[in-house]
């Protein structure tokens, strides 16, 4: 198994959202940390099978909606099917960096 990495950080000031997709029927990690948030922030991981129209993910039939605090890394893998776009999307109007790590 080979993993692909995708980094970065966001603003969330300005971008709201990070967006990958799955490329094989196994799973993926989400890494997310903030040093510098104005706030707790919530998040929800949305899929979508053709890149437009999203919805939020479930796990157990419970959606999936987790709150990033500052200097707290979140880290935490999901079951997926190849093909499938993700995308991580921020509530509210926080601001700060996020820099983030998705292990595909």
């Amino acid at each position: 198994m080979t993993l692909k990495k995708k980094t970065g950080t966001i603003a969330l000031g300005t971008i709201r959202v990070i967006e990958f997709a799955s490329p094989s029927d196994e799973s993926f990690t989400i890494q997310l940390l903030s040093s510098d948030l104005s706030a707790d922030t919530t998040f929800t991981l949305e899929q979508s099978m053709d890149g437009t129209n999203w919805d939020v993910s479930e796990e157990s039939g419970t959606e999936i909606s987790e709150t990033l605090s500052q200097a707290t890394t979140y880290c935490k893998s999901f079951d997926c099917d190849a093909g499938v776009y993700f995308r991580i999307n921020f509530a509210g109007s926080t601001t700060g960096d996020v820099d983030y790590v998705i292990n595909i």
